[in-house]
């Protein structure tokens, strides 16, 4: 019975993670630029299941539970939104704006619904949170009379799934990502990439999750009682 407690109680984690990764979806929906992220599980199975008397099954393992094994990110472009807006992009193909803070760091979004800030005696492209956007050599985009003088740089990565997530549809580069290349597919004008979360998909995810919470949540009421049964006949 503790080792229905272990696999119950694992599983419930794993759940609730997942739970919370599809929570973190739907609240996006509408969220510039946002890529939809999808936990996949993997069986908890480490211990050997050889006795000294019979090796037939050397290679089998028995374990509890399950655990998530990833959280993936789709990184699939999503539908354009018309603005008009000169100071709004969108990046084709799979590619990311850079973005750099006050601290120095550079950062690639794909979200491209730009504004623009006062520095010096001019003003510069700029995201919703001030973060300046850059071109392709990694400048300032000085913007007059509310257009953009250059545009928007737009890099692109080996493997884009493998970026590490900073929040605010920002991520950043690693050793399994690549470094950041600069693409030749280019930008539009007067539009935005919207969220690429199919909400449709999303809640039909989330009651097949509230249904393995239940089910596993029995599981260890289910062993509770047992154990208790089981005490009470000695």
């Amino acid at each position: 019975m503790i080792q229905a407690f272990f696999g119950g109680a694992a599983s419930l984690r794993a759940r609730q993670t997942s739970m919370d990764t599809i929570a973190n979806d739907i609240a996006n929906v509408n969220t510039a630029g946002y890529v939809q992220k999808e936990a996949s599980f993997s069986d908890l199975l480490h211990d050997s299941m050889v006795r000294p008397d019979n090796t037939a099954y050397a290679e089998e393992l028995q374990g509890s539970g399950a655990a998530v094994d990833a959280i993936a990110k789709d990184m699939s472009p999503s539908a354009l939104i018309q603005t008009g807006s000169q100071l709004d992009f969108a990046a084709k193909g799979n590619g990311f704006f850079a973005v750099r803070d006050a601290q120095g760091t550079i950062s690639y979004t794909r979200a491209g619904t730009f504004t623009e800030k006062i520095v010096g005696d001019g003003t510069v492209l700029a995201d919703e949170q001030g973060r300046t956007v850059l071109d392709a050599q990694g400048n300032a985009i000085a913007v007059r009379d509310g257009s953009p003088q250059t545009e928007p740089g737009v890099f692109t990565f080996t493997y884009p799934q493998n970026l590490t997530a900073q929040g605010d549809t920002l991520f950043t580069p690693n050793a399994s990502s690549g470094a950041a290349q600069l693409s030749g597919e280019g930008v539009a004008q007067g539009v935005y990439e919207a969220s690429n979360v199919d909400l449709a998909n999303q809640m039909s995810r989330m009651i097949v999750t509230q249904r393995g919470f239940q089910m596993n949540a029995r599981v260890v009421s289910t062993a509770d009682q047992i154990e208790a049964y089981t005490n009470d006949l000695h």
